[in-house]
């Protein structure tokens, strides 16, 4: 039998949301030291109807692991199988923040940097700063605000 699929099939430069995600989930842990963690859960949501329109939510959580693993979901984002456009479903003062003129409008990314650009607005928002201030804070063994830099 004759292969049939092009030599470059697995070739890729792409990097999926969810690893872009996953990758700075994992540095907030090691930024607080693993007293406020970031996890990323996945869900497929199948339109039997028109498969060409499946799509992934990923929903990006802070969690305190020694408050009974508390989670707080900071945004979620929804992407097509071909994973462009990205839309972004946000905490609501999140929201007010990014989009300040009436917070109704929706965040969407066309690109893997456009993207990038809009997780390092909701990661550097003072709602993002200011929940996990909260959680180090309620944490048994957090001493002061030296103990963990930003």
């Amino acid at each position: 039998m004759s292969d049939l699929w092009p030599k470059d099939i697995a070739r890729t430069a792409l990097r999926a949301p969810v690893t872009i995600l996953r990758e700075q989930a994992s540095l907030l842990g090691e930024k607080t030291q693993y007293l406020v963690k970031a996890e990323v859960t996945t869900q497929s949501l199948d339109n039997r109807f028109n498969p060409s329109k499946a799509e992934f939510v990923h929903s990006f959580y802070l969690s305190a692991p020694a408050l009974d693993d508390y989670r707080y979901q900071l945004f979620a984002i929804t992407h097509p199988v071909d994973l462009y456009p990205v839309d972004f479903d946000l905490d609501e003062d999140i929201q007010k923040e990014l989009l300040p003129k009436n917070g109704k409008e929706a965040l969407s990314a066309q690109t893997q940097e456009e993207l990038v650009d809009i997780l390092g607005k909701i990661l550097n928002s003072g709602k993002a700063k200011r929940v996990v201030h909260a959680l180090l804070a309620q944490h048994p063994s957090f001493e002061s605000a030296e103990a963990v830099s930003f």
